[in-house]
């Protein structure tokens, strides 16, 4: 059974994907916000969008941030930037979000 950490405005939560499948290894290069990271995977680079965390936002040019943004990435920051982590895609969920990001489930390794 693999127990996921999550990040949700800089508390911790554990939980089990049922039903996840298509496992992917990889190394977190950057970590963009709390719930946005970029992994390296084989020789590819892909951006990835955490299955299951709705991080705050952080300030951009564009927009202005929302409390604990900042605070969200550095907890995830600390937790797997330049760690090996699988990727399961979720059974009933798209394969990329609008912004071409892929959708995953994150399981430290």
């Amino acid at each position: 059974m693999k127990i996921a950490i999550l990040l949700s405005m800089g508390t911790i939560f554990f939980f089990t994907a049922l039903g996840a499948y298509a496992t992917e290894t990889g190394t977190v290069i950057r970590v963009h916000d709390g719930d946005t990271i970029t992994v390296k995977i084989g020789k590819k680079i892909e951006k990835i969008r955490l299955l299951g965390i709705d991080a705050p936002e952080i300030a951009s040019r564009q927009k202005r941030g929302h409390c604990y943004g900042n605070e969200a990435r550095f907890a995830l920051r600390r937790f797997i930037l330049k760690k090996e982590i699988s990727l399961e895609r979720g059974k009933n969920e798209k394969n990329r979000d609008v912004y071409g990001r892929l959708l995953r489930y994150v399981f430290l390794n």
